[in-house]
């Protein structure tokens, strides 16, 4: 399936780096999954990576603005 969408243009990643460079340790290994645009998988691996750094994550959505379920006060 990763390969298929990356010939496609689109992107395949564990989130921590691409699917096709996972070598399995075992059978049956599991691994995170994260397909679909080259744009939104680059995005979501970022995400990680910042999250790996411990960098805080600042997140800001003008949906919700200041009515929201989870207050940050």
């Amino acid at each position: 399936m990763a390969m298929l969408m990356e010939q496609a243009g689109g992107g395949a990643s564990t989130g921590r780096g691409r699917i096709l460079d996972v070598i399995p340790s075992s059978i049956g290994q599991d691994v995170p999954v994260i397909l679909g645009s080259r744009f939104e998988v680059d995005r979501l691996a970022r995400y990680h990576a910042t999250y790996d750094s411990g960098e805080e994550l600042k997140f800001e959505t003008p949906l919700f603005n200041t009515r929201s379920l989870f207050r940050t006060a």
